[in-house]
Parts: structure tokens; C-alpha cells; sequence
């Protein structure tokens, strides 16, 4: 598990939250019937999670299938359940289209024998209350990949051998850590599984691949051939931390261990942590303008930007406009419109009387005084 970077919010999914999550807030507010719709919309996010992620899972690193949409959503968008899939809270339905609750993730480090609906907490009564962003006062027992580096807190160790008689290597708190965050990693490689049978023979096959590199610079080694050390090193270590090649964290603690730090500093081996530089990469809203009230710019928001309902947005201009004057500039922004589409229904708004022009503004026409 290495450190990921989304990199920018693609637009599409910036787009399909601002109507997808107005509606599900007006249905949480008896305001619309049905139910919230939690399934669609956030795909939008797919290509850009695959440019930012490599194809690789950001939990177990291993490499995902070319089909399907494997997105997990960090903090469930349902109902958060324990091991035994009891539900412990609410889901996080608000984050269903979020960009920071977005990652790509394997099927089985996703499923319901593994993370599925989990998100444990040092506790419960810290969880996010609804439309807070994360983090807030949650104290998550999940290392997040994008907020901080998962190899802080697990390391790769030899424990054992297989039956096949070769060096067992599995992941464990790093040695150092304090007691909370020895908990988090246990935590952590419980629940993604990434000690589980399967993965663990992938690790020795992986660690095997580096076998002819290895013996290359432990060769160059013995010669004290620095100019043949060098070479042999960075072909291993551009095997080992290639974009596309799996498993980093392991192949890190593996050269640390294959090549101690005394060894390395003789000859000069750098040795850099996988993963990519970390950053701030949340979701990016529109503010809401402080002329509309909170009910009024949720059902703008709502409409989204292709709404073909006539008639809504006609009733939502005018009861923008009855706040205030307002020029076809202003209003195309706020409801996310072309300036042309918006005024061909202020249009419709004043052949009905509703409203008038008075310089570059629309306003409600003041009453007649007869």
C-alpha cells in the first residue's frame, strides 16, 4: 500500500454531484418523494482515478481487471456494517460523488469478506454528520492512502517459510510505531486482506521475478565493481518501482533488507519511497450565493445542467428575480445555463407578465396603483 494522489477533480463528476446530491438532500427532507438514487453518476470519475492510480489497486497493489468499474468508496455511501455485517451507522450517502471518496479498488479487497461496507472508528461517536466533509473529528482506523503514507505505519517482514521452502513475507505494523497507530495498521491489513492466502504467493512469485537483478549487484558487490553496481542497480530498482509494476511497498522493505543500510550508503544506492507526493485533492463546489437561501439554491442545484423541465426553471427564475434584480449574466451562472437559454425563459417569464426588463436587469414589475 503506497501513497496515491487524485490529482484535479474531472468536471464530469463535479457536474453529476451538483444534481445528484441536491435531489438526494431534498428526498432526506420529505421535500421529494422517491428514494435517493446512490448507484449511478460517480463512474464519471473512472479515467481519471485510472490516470492518477496506474491500473492497480490503492489498497493491495495488486493489478485490477481491464473490465468493469472496480470504484470503492472509502467511507461507504450505504449503511456502514462491522465484520459480521451488522450495521453500525448511516451511510455516507452525501460522499457518494465526492473525488476525496473515490479510489479504484480490486474486487476482493472490496467485497463483503474483506472492506465492503466497513469503515471502522477509534469512535463511533466522532462519524461525520451529514453534508460534513471528511475528516472532521473522525479518528479513521483505515490508513487513507491519499492523506497520509500507509508506509509509515506497515512494513514488510520475513515470517516463516512456505512449503515450497522460500522466504514467507507478510505485511506488519512497521516496528516503532506507537500503540494507536500499530492498531490502525493491524486494522488496515485485516480488513483489505492483505495478508490473505492468495496474496501472499503473489508477493514470493513477485519477490522471485527480482531473483537475476539481486544476485547482479551482490555480484557487483563481491568485485567492488562500482561502475557495475551502479547499472545493475538502477535496472532492479527501475523493476522494482516502474508505474506499472505491482507490489512497491514489498519490493521497498525487501532491498531494505537485501541491501542494508551501511551496503547501500558505501555505493551510493538511493533507495526513494514509492507512491507520489501527496496533496490536497477534494471535491470543489460551487459556493452557495449569499443573496439565495440554502432550500432555494439546492432545488437551482437540483436541476442540474441539462434539465429539459421548462417549467421549473421558469418558477425558479422568477423566484430568484423576486429577490432582487438580476442581469442574464448572473442568473445563467447560478443556474449553470448558457446566457441564450436563460434569457429565452426570462422571455417567457415577461411575455406572461411575470417579470420585467429595466436596463440590463430582470425584476418582478412593481404593482399597478390605480
Amino acid at each position: 500500500m503506497i501513497r496515491v494522489a487524485r490529482g484535479d477533480e474531472p468536471e464530469a463528476l463535479r457536474i453529476e454531484r451538483r444534481r445528484r446530491r441536491a435531489l438526494c438532500q431534498l428526498i432526506a427532507r420529505g421535500l421529494r418523494t422517491g428514494s435517493m438514487d446512490l448507484e449511478d453518476g460517480y463512474q464519471s470519475a473512472t479515467e481519471a482515478l485510472r490516470h492518477a492510480q496506474g491500473p492497480f489497486c490503492a489498497y493491495c497493489e495488486d493489478e485490477l481487471r481491464k473490465t468493469g468499474l472496480p470504484l470503492d468508496h472509502f467511507r461507504p455511501k450505504a449503511a456502514v456494517r462491522d465484520r459480521a455485517q451488522r450495521k453500525v451507522a448511516d451511510g455516507y450517502w452525501w460522499l457518494t460523488w465526492s473525488w476525496e471518496n473515490l479510489l479504484r479498488a480490486c474486487g476482493t479487497c472490496n467485497d463483503q469478506q474483506h472492506k465492503g461496507n466497513q469503515f471502522p472508528l477509534h469512535d463511533d461517536t466522532e462519524r461525520l454528520g451529514v453534508m460534513e466533509a471528511p475528516p472532521g473529528r473522525e479518528r479513521a482506523l483505515l490508513i487513507d492512502p491519499t492523506r497520509e503514507d500507509p508506509m509509515d505505519l506497515i512494513e514488510f517482514r520475513i515470517q516463516g517459510r512456505d512449503v515450497d521452502g522460500n522466504d514467507q513475507w507478510k505485511p506488519f505494523p512497521r516496528r516503532g510505531r506507537t500503540q494507536a497507530e500499530a492498531q490502525r495498521a493491524l486494522q488496515t491489513i485485516e480488513v483489505f486482506g492483505l495478508d490473505r492466502g492468495d496474496i501472499l504467493k503473489f508477493y514470493t512469485a513477485h519477490l522471485k521475478s527480482f531473483a537475476r537483478s539481486v544476485r547482479a549487484v551482490q555480484d557487483g558487490i563481491a568485485r567492488e565493481d562500482a561502475a557495475s553496481i551502479a547499472d545493475e542497480w538502477h535496472e532492479l530498482t527501475g523493476a522494482a518501482f516502474g508505474r506499472h509494476i505491482r507490489f512497491k511497498a514489498l519490493a521497498w522493505d525487501y532491498l531494505r533488507h537485501t541491501f542494508d543500510d551501511a551496503t547501500r550508503a558505501r555505493w551510493s544506492l538511493p533507495l526513494p519511497r514509492p507512491g507520489a507526493e501527496l496533496g490536497a485533492h477534494a471535491s470543489i463546489d460551487a459556493s452557495r450565493p449569499s443573496e439565495l437561501d440554502e432550500l432555494l439554491w439546492m432545488e437551482i442545484e437540483a436541476l442540474g445542467r441539462s434539465s429539459p423541465d421548462a417549467t421549473s426553471i421558469c418558477a425558479l427564475l422568477l423566484r430568484v428575480v423576486a429577490l432582487a434584480p438580476r442581469t442574464t449574466e448572473q442568473l445563467a451562472a447560478w443556474f449553470c445555463r448558457e446566457e441564450g437559454t436563460v434569457e429565452a425563459h426570462l422571455r417567457t417569464l415577461r411575455a406572461d407578465g411575470a417579470i420585467a426588463r429595466e436596463d440590463d436587469c430582470w425584476c418582478v414589475p412593481a404593482p399597478t396603483v390605480e
